[in-house]
């Protein structure tokens, strides 16, 4: 049997390198594309794109650090096209001031580098979805990396905690970037999150 339809939304300068593991290792049971996060400067506006992207009718929808924020607004926007949710290595939390603050450093350190700036304009400006989890009704895993310095542990459990089916993976021995530093835990997480 042939699973839904997958679309993964990748993180901050990412793009379909960094879930070539996962799309080749879930290819028997689910068609799986990546997204394309670079062409706006609002969570909102990618979160739309992200939709035009979508397969057709109802699809699995699995993002990564800034791709997960993006997923939640879509959450927000069309609920009823996805069947189940995986958010990677994310939190629904808004920028702090700090954390805009050093955004703002980098971005001034970036000219001419303009899917990054978009991006970060897009972080800086996205809202608290903590106050939105507890009406995502369908399937969720959260899968948190126990050495992620970027998204601790206790952000990922917040996450899973505030959604109520939710279930909560965590990968051994990796870092922000489980999806390429244990790729093969990730992708047998994400293949049960499918046929679940």
């Amino acid at each position: 049997m042939v699973a839904t339809p997958v679309l993964i939304l990748p993180g901050l300068l990412e793009d379909a390198d960094a879930f070539q593991h996962q799309v080749e290792g879930l290819r028997e049971s689910a068609v799986c594309r990546v997204a394309d996060l670079t062409r706006a400067d609002t969570i909102g506006e990618l979160a739309r794109q992200a939709l035009g992207q979508a397969p057709e009718g109802r699809f699995a929808l699995a993002g990564h650090s800034m791709g997960g924020y993006v997923a939640l607004e879509i959450m927000r926007q069309a609920p009823q096209r996805i069947d189940r949710l995986a958010l990677l290595n994310t939190h629904a939390r808004a920028d702090s001031p700090e954390a805009a603050e050093n955004r703002r450093r980098l971005m001034a350190l970036a000219i001419g580098k303009d899917a990054f700036l978009k991006q970060q304009r897009a972080i800086i400006a996205r809202i608290d979805s903590r106050p939105h989890l507890g009406k995502i009704a369908c399937p969720t895993l959260v899968i948190a990396a126990r050495q992620d310095a970027l998204m601790p542990l206790e952000l990922l459990e917040e996450l899973a905690h505030g959604i109520p089916q939710a279930t909560l993976g965590i990968v051994e021995d990796s870092g922000h970037m489980a999806s390429i530093e244990q790729p093969g835990k990730m992708t047998d997480l994400l293949r049960a999150w499918l046929q679940g």
